[in-house]
């Protein structure tokens, strides 16, 4: 799946496409600062900003979905999603995309999970921790924007930021956890993943999370195949 790696400033993993990032800067021809910027202005949606850099309706919606497709095909042949909630997420996908390119409901794909409205300058929905987030920066006694910019840093870490707002790497790490499996939790009790995706998920998670808060490797945690898989 593409991947968000710690200390770039972003929210954590993309699964679910709907706002800012490469592959949707690269289809407006536009670097993905501008379309940050473009996206976190007052009103704005995915639909506003493709048509101002020429792009239809049908072609953002076609571009969505075929993003949306993709990244849930990856899932399931890494084996981190059974092809069951992959169906779910895309006929749930689909059946909001307007709404999603219009701003006039929080995208993810499926109900239950943790959403972010488009035009918020967000990059997708973030169900895996693991970057900048509202509870993040809470647990750190910040604000988001401050937590941004110390992770967009060079050479910053989820653990280096932690630790210079006095939070230690123990901490930092259940914080973490705790994140990732309220979220899992919601996903399997809004029945948009099955309970085994969810166990392999939180063990996998776990398992890479001392390299997760260091930076060494891309923040996807549960079941994200490695880069170049």
């Amino acid at each position: 799946m593409p991947d968000i790696t710690p200390g770039a400033g972003a929210p954590g993993l993309r699964l679910f496409v709907g706002g800012a990032s490469e592959e949707f800067a690269a289809f407006l021809s536009i670097s993905l600062d501008q379309l940050e910027s473009e996206l976190s202005a007052e009103g704005a949606t995915p639909a506003s900003v493709a048509e101002e850099h020429g792009r239809t309706r049908e072609e953002l919606k076609t571009f969505f979905m075929e993003q949306q497709q993709a990244q849930l095909s990856e899932a399931v042949a890494a084996g981190t999603m059974s092809q069951e909630d992959a169906d779910n997420m895309i006929e749930s996908f689909a059946s909001r995309i307007d709404d999603i390119i219009d701003g006039n409901v929080a995208y993810g794909g499926a109900g239950g999970m943790p959403d972010i409205t488009p035009g918020a300058g967000a990059p997708g929905l973030r169900l895996f921790v693991g970057g900048a987030s509202e509870e993040f920066a809470a647990f750190l006694g910040i604000s988001l924007d401050q937590l941004e910019s110390e992770l967009s840093a060079e050479g910053a870490t989820p653990a280096s930021v932690a630790e210079a707002h006095g939070r230690t790497r123990e901490e930092l790490k259940t914080f973490f956890m705790e994140q990732q499996q309220a979220q899992l939790s919601e996903a399997v009790a809004a029945g948009t993943m099955s309970q085994e995706d969810a166990d392999n998920m939180i063990e996998a998670f776990a398992s890479r999370i001392d390299d997760i808060i260091d930076g060494e490797m891309p923040s996807g945690g549960p079941g994200a195949p490695p880069d170049g898989q």
